[in-house]
């Protein structure tokens, strides 16, 4: 029962975050089309900005409940990830030396 509840939290979690993105994401698709002039498209972005926090918060809630509830992906991520996630700060904080 507890392994159900939580993967129909992770899918709604997820679910939400895809559906209300879709909103910013098709703003910035079409702003090239729409957007004729900088009032333009200060008036989409204008449109865009009460929903863009809330969206965000969707997304770091089911990345949570992703590593809370299936702790084993968490392990494979961070395998994955964290490599070459650690090579591109070395390498971006490093190019500023030479």
């Amino acid at each position: 029962m507890l392994e159900s509840t939580w993967f129909f939290l992770w899918g709604l979690l997820w679910a939400v975050y895809f559906m209300l993105d879709g909103f910013d994401l098709g703003l910035g698709t079409l702003m090239p089309v729409l957007a004729k002039d900088e009032g333009d498209k200060r008036n989409i972005i204008n449109a865009m900005g009460p929903f863009w926090d809330g969206n965000e918060v969707w997304l770091i809630t089911a990345g949570g409940v992703t590593f809370a509830a299936f702790p084993n992906i968490r392990y494979y991520v961070q395998l994955i990830v964290y490599p070459p996630d650690a090579d591109l700060i070395c390498f971006d904080s490093s190019r500023d030396c030479v």
